[in-house]
């Protein structure tokens, strides 16, 4: 199984039930979503992602809530519905470490049901991986 049928999976949970449904829906997702802005904004350590916020906070958590929405409930098994142009920023690889750092701790924060979190994780490090820019060009 690969993190992008993870939203379908029973083995992630009840059987048939995306993992935004289990996180609690559009409320789930952006409390998520207000956790990890919060966190980039406060953490030292994230420095590099203020670059991302070349957009106004409610811009970048509806881009990021669009992005994270497909990961976590896939319009097709097999993978998400989720095409390159529609990543909400591009990551160089040490921003992607940074990122990941965020959201695990905004799960931490928003999701109290370990085997959810964790079915998430897996999803959330392949949404990561995605944003990585593949190519030399500054992103």
């Amino acid at each position: 199984m690969t993190a992008f049928d993870a939203g379908r999976s029973a083995e992630n949970g009840v059987a048939g039930t995306s993992l935004l449904v289990r996180l609690g829906g559009e409320h789930g997702l952006r409390r998520l979503v207000q956790h990890f802005h919060s966190l980039i904004e406060q953490m030292p350590g994230s420095w590099s992602l203020h670059r991302l916020g070349q957009r106004e906070r409610p811009a970048r958590e509806a881009l990021l809530m669009a992005y994270l929405h497909d990961w976590l409930e896939p319009s097709a098994p097999g993978g998400p519905g989720v095409v390159l142009s529609q990543r909400p920023c591009r990551l160089r690889a040490e921003e992607r470490d940074e990122w990941l750092l965020c959201m695990r701790l905004a799960l931490e924060a928003a999701v109290s049901d370990i085997a959810l979190r964790d079915a998430i994780w897996q999803v959330m490090m392949a949404a990561a991986a995605q944003l990585v820019e593949t190519d030399d060009a500054p992103a």
